[in-house]
């Protein structure tokens, strides 16, 4: 579960779950909910390629700074690459944990060094039911 933070928007809360994977793809399902976890609106439905996952997590190399460290948020404490990547005015940094798959656990846009949107995740539960 992810808070999502936007500038001018309320927040809101989104249950990520993968619910299928074979070696070419992952289906997951997406799900806007209340603190209590319950589900708002229609659920989304979405059917990957890794190889596209792994594009959309890709940044040039000449203005990114990867950088290895821990980071806290409501789900815990992960040991993270921290990569940054600058676009003009515009700085994007996501913490990708080592022992997680799937998405950051925080990522953070900032423009001309103010905050206009953040991704935190605040609850994980991965197969087997542990955390």
């Amino acid at each position: 579960v992810y808070l999502i933070e936007e500038r001018d928007a309320e927040p809101v809360l989104l249950r990520w779950e993968f619910v299928a994977g074979d070696a070419d793809s992952a289906e997951a399902v997406y799900q806007t909910v209340t603190e209590d976890g319950t589900a708002i609106g229609e659920a989304a439905r979405s059917t990957s390629r890794w190889a596209d996952l792994q594009a959309h997590a890709s940044h040039p190399a000449d203005t990114t700074e990867i950088v290895e460290g821990a980071v806290t948020v409501p789900a815990g404490t992960f040991e993270c690459w921290r990569y940054a990547v600058r676009d003009g005015t515009i700085l994007s940094t996501s913490w990708f944990a080592k022992d997680l798959p799937g998405p950051p656990v925080l990522k953070v846009d900032r423009v001309d060094g103010e905050t206009v949107a953040t991704m935190t995740l605040q609850e994980v539960t991965l197969p087997g039911g542990t955390a």
